[in-house]
């Protein structure tokens, strides 16, 4: 199994081709083939070692000695690859924090010092409503936070 696992990293790395078009001054003016790499995935992993699901696969893991240390070094390799993607602009950040949280086990956590108080608000201009009672949002507005 290690050594699909290994094939499926391989091939991922090799990418796959895929068609430009090439626009000057507002008009396609032709197409470039690019080779770009395939982001790594754990559902990869799956198809690659011929599993129909993530459960089914994680509790093959279970019975097997080593399968559970090469599945964990593969979803270690996918996290680095993720993360360091996000750093680098090769991967939104955005779906690399959902992925990173919701199939690796990572946390998005705020550390707050003890007693804190956290005041989250809308900062905006405001303006009386008719009847004078409470004042509303004039649009563009923003959500604020504020740590104390």
């Amino acid at each position: 199994m290690e050594k699909v696992i290994d094939a499926y990293f391989d091939t991922c790395d090799q990418g796959k081709d895929r068609d430009i078009v090439i626009y000057k001054k507002g008009k396609a003016v032709g197409t470039e083939t690019i080779r770009e790499s395939i982001p790594y995935s754990m559902e990869g992993i799956v198809l690659a070692l011929g599993f129909w699901s993530y459960s089914a696969l994680t509790e093959y893991a279970q019975k097997d000695g080593e399968f559970p240390k090469v599945l964990s070094r593969a979803r270690t390799r996918i996290a680095r690859d993720l993360i360091e993607g996000g750093l680098q602009n090769r991967y939104n950040p955005k779906i690399v924090t959902l992925i990173l949280s919701s199939k690796h086990e990572y946390q998005v956590k705020l550390d707050l010092p003890p007693g804190a108080t956290i005041l989250i608000g809308v900062q905006g201009t405001s303006k009386p409503t008719g009847d004078g009672d409470k004042p509303a949002l004039k649009a563009p507005a923003k959500a604020i936070a504020i740590i104390d």
